[in-house]
């Protein structure tokens, strides 16, 4: 009885020693190849509340890449509680016990491992740290109130250090067990990538892997699009859905992309319905179309730069390891650099092509260049034998089987040739004349449109087809631009069949060079002539020389001053138009500098103009007077028969001059009528000698001012007239063109005097009693002129 009473003492005694020291015998003898990290945390529990003689102990493990304290409570229980970095390092800084403060953390904590509310019991909790190479544990005691908690955790320092040792071999043991399996599979993975380099293959081999090595039913990788804003899938193993094998996030979006806006992994066991990621319908449904709960993802970057994003997905929920993460993150960097040899090995395999077709396009060039050289050779010939831009124009049709076409840059027809040589101007009917000359009549047609790309807007030539391309008579078109120092002088063009004119364009551009020189020097010698016109002009006008010296450089240019001449002034403006939704400017930017030019030139080649040039922003004309027609209908036909949309046109016509030093007054007189010129319909033409004393009165005003003036003073009987078919206006005018006589007005409108005299009291009954005294008659005289120069402006008669 001794004895056993004995015994019994020295167990006590070695039961204290054993709680003064802190050992765990178990934990000593604990088999690490066998269990879990988990596992070892529930082990280390266990034995903390043996050794401790705490009531109940729980081991949470910290993960900083998913910021959780964890426990496992089995496989399929794991709890999981929000932590910051910096919470975590409060918490695992020291041993401590808690007091009746406690954090958000610390509550959520002592529910999660005791199922205690901490406010209602008097049980204290003992926080103690366990410290390892790359991870941190907290253990947590609930010891009875009437333990003494500050020497728990005293007496707690051996057993910190012994878990800690056993923690440190556990994971120098993992390491080892995950480093050979990495081993293994990037073995795989690189045999997979060095047996085929097609990038689809390698994609796939890296999710067949990530699946492999981290355990989930489906892996997918997505790409960093080009303009880099947005990564979309390009491989998945696992999943069903096309839906899901076309998706594409925009960086911050989704698991995904915010992973690669942030650069690092990302993990979550129920995505649907995690309020922390900025969600997508369309990528919220191809999830549940697959039947998604748990993702992993982590960002696949080499050298600092992202390339995509590469996930691990379960269809349960499931806390990932940090284990998981070390091995996805891993694999992924190796599956960046194979995406990167991949894509690589893509574009070297396009540059091997591409130097290819270079080779080819080269070889076809020299062909190009050896045509050009003998079109060249040709060409020159002609220039040399004095044939010209039509010689040139000839051999270039000849020689490309194609009809040829050379414009000024106002796209004027210079020369032009059919593919059988002919020259422009030949009238043969079997050369297929109306053909040749509906495709030249297209092209010009087509050159002259502003709303078109100008051919001369560039260095090369441009393509187009004239007419409707389903069209049988639809006409390939190949046009250059003549150019020297970037001023554009012309073009040259090809028509003919689309399919022939793809291999003409050098030979184009070689003719385009011959072209501009023998174009440049006409150009110069019309620009001479230009000048010396001009220059003739302002003398005119301005009486700056003699008569006998006017009469001579006048007849140098073809123009016989001591024969009669009517002058005529003409100023464009841009005009407008109500159509549409009101008021718009057409045209705006069309230059009238050049359109005036281009006025100049037509009119000086019309009947029957005699001399056409531009001075003080006018176009100034010659009119002969030997013809049946007069100089105001016939400049009025010119105009309309020439006028362009963009433009209106007003014109002042000047009664015949015969002496030379008449010129410069009459200028002058039309150059003021001018402004007092309607354009309604585009073109207004008024005869000089119909203003009177207009432009003197209205000058400033212009055409609205003489419209206000009619309908101020004679305005009633306009009206008048207008709605009763009346005859009060003509009245008027006749009785002050007969003085102011009734008589002599009856005589003038074929009437009886009596009738006069009533029209005269019905004049006065509108615009007051003293109408018709002189003063107002005088007032009247204007208006009727005024009224005449408007409705004869634009053709129409009285």
């Amino acid at each position: 009885m001794g004895v056993v009473g004995g015994a019994a003492g020295q167990r006590a005694e070695s039961a204290g020693q054993a709680y003064r020291k802190g050992l765990s015998g178990k934990l000593a003898l604990v088999e690490l190849t066998s269990l879990s990290a988990a596992q070892l945390l529930s082990v280390i529990a266990e034995s903390a509340r043996a050794s401790l003689g705490a009531r109940r102990a729980a081991a949470w493990a910290y993960v900083p890449s998913l910021r959780r304290f964890t426990v496992e409570h089995g496989p399929s229980n794991v709890e999981a509680v929000m932590a910051t970095p910096a919470e975590a390092s409060y918490l695992v800084r020291r041993a401590v016990v808690w007091g009746g403060d406690l954090s958000v953390v610390q509550q959520e904590l002592a529910v999660r491992s005791f199922g205690l509310d901490w406010s209602s019991v008097t049980a204290r909790i003992v926080s103690l740290p366990l410290r390892a190479e790359r991870t941190s544990s907290l253990l947590l005691c609930l010891v009875d109130g009437e333990v003494e908690a500050a020497e728990l955790v005293a007496a707690s320092t051996l057993f910190i250090r012994q878990s800690e040792t056993v923690i440190a071999n556990h994971l120098s043991l993992q390491v080892v067990r995950t480093h050979e399996a990495q081993l293994a599979a990037l073995y795989e993975t690189a045999i997979a990538i060095t047996a085929e380099l097609d990038l689809d293959s390698v994609l796939a081999a890296v999710v067949e892997h990530a699946r492999r090595l981290v355990g989930t039913p489906i892996s997918y990788v997505m790409l960093v699009d080009p303009d880099g804003t947005q990564v979309s899938t390009r491989a998945t193993v696992g999943t069903s859905s096309r839906q899901f094998a076309t998706l594409v996030l925009g960086l911050g979006v989704g698991l995904g992309g915010r992973a690669a806006k942030e650069i690092r992994p990302l993990y979550t066991k129920d995505y649907l319905n995690d309020p922390h990621f900025r969600h997508d319908q369309a990528v919220d449904e191809a999830v549940r179309l697959e039947g998604i709960k748990s993702i992993l993802g982590v960002p696949l970057t080499a050298r600092g730069k992202l390339a995509g994003v590469l996930y691990a997905a379960d269809q349960v929920e499931r806390v990932f390891t940090e284990n998981d993460v070390e091995i996805l993150t891993r694999l992924a960097r190796h599956a960046t650099l194979a995406v990167e040899n991949a894509i690589l090995y893509r574009s070297l395999a396009s540059t091997v092509g591409e130097l290819r077709r270079y080779q080819r396009v080269a070889e076809a060039q020299c062909q190009r260049l050896e045509t050009a050289d003998r079109l060249n050779r040709h060409l020159s010939d002609v220039v040399l034998s004095g044939g010209g831009i039509e010689g040139i124009t000839r051999q270039l049709a000849v020689l490309t089987g194609t009809d040829v076409v050379v414009v000024d840059s106002g796209a004027r027809l210079v020369a032009w040739a059919a593919a059988a040589g002919e020259p422009y101007g030949t009238d043969t009917p079997d050369m297929g004349a109306s053909a040749c000359h509906d495709r030249v009549a297209s092209l010009l047609a087509w050159l002259d449109d502003p709303g078109r790309c100008s051919p001369g807007s560039g260095e090369h030539a441009i393509s187009t087809t004239l007419g409707p391309a389903s069209s049988p008579r639809a006409t390939g078109c190949v046009v250059a631009p003549l150019t020297t120092g970037g001023e554009v002088h012309g073009s040259i063009c090809l028509l003919g069949d689309r399919a022939m004119l793809q291999d003409q364009e050098p030979l184009l551009q070689v003719a385009a060079r011959v072209v501009t020189l023998e174009l440049v020097h006409a150009q110069a010698i019309a620009q001479v002539e230009e000048r010396a016109r001009r220059d003739f002009l302002e003398d005119l006008m301005l009486h700056a020389s003699d008569d006998d010296a006017l009469l001579r450089r006048g007849g140098e240019l073809g123009i016989d001053l001591s024969q009669p001449h009517c002058l005529a002034v003409v100023a464009l403006d841009h005009r407008h138009t109500g159509a549409g939704e009101g008021p718009a400017r057409l045209q705006s930017s069309v230059d009238v500098g050049a359109e005036r030019a281009r006025l100049a030139r037509d009119l000086a080649v019309m009947a029957p103009c005699v001399f056409a040039g531009h001075l003080a922003e006018l176009v100034v004309v010659l009119l002969g007077v030997h013809t049946s027609e007069s100089p105001v209908v016939s400049l009025r036909a010119a105009l309309r028969g020439r006028s362009r949309p963009a433009f209106a046109y007003r014109a002042v016509v000047t009664s015949c001059l015969d002496q030379v030093g008449a010129y410069g007054p009459a200028f002058v007189d039309a150059r003021r009528a001018l402004p007092l010129v309607p354009v309604d319909t585009g073109v207004g033409v008024v005869d000089l000698a119909s203003t009177g004393v207009l432009p003197l009165l209205f000058h400033s005003g212009g055409a609205a001012a003489l419209r206000q003036y009619v309908e101020r003073t004679i305005g009633p009987l306009l009206c008048h007239d207008a709605r009763h078919g009346g005859q009060l206006v003509p009245t008027l005018a006749a009785y002050v063109e007969a003085g102011f006589s009734p008589a002599r007005s009856a005589d003038r409108l074929h009437t009886h005097v009596n009738t006069v005299y009533y029209r005269l009291r019905k004049i006065e009954a509108l615009l007051g009693p003293d109408a018709l005294e002189p003063r107002r008659l005088a007032e009247h005289q204007i208006a009727l002129l005024a009224r005449q120069l408007l409705d004869t402006a634009d053709g129409d008669d009285l």
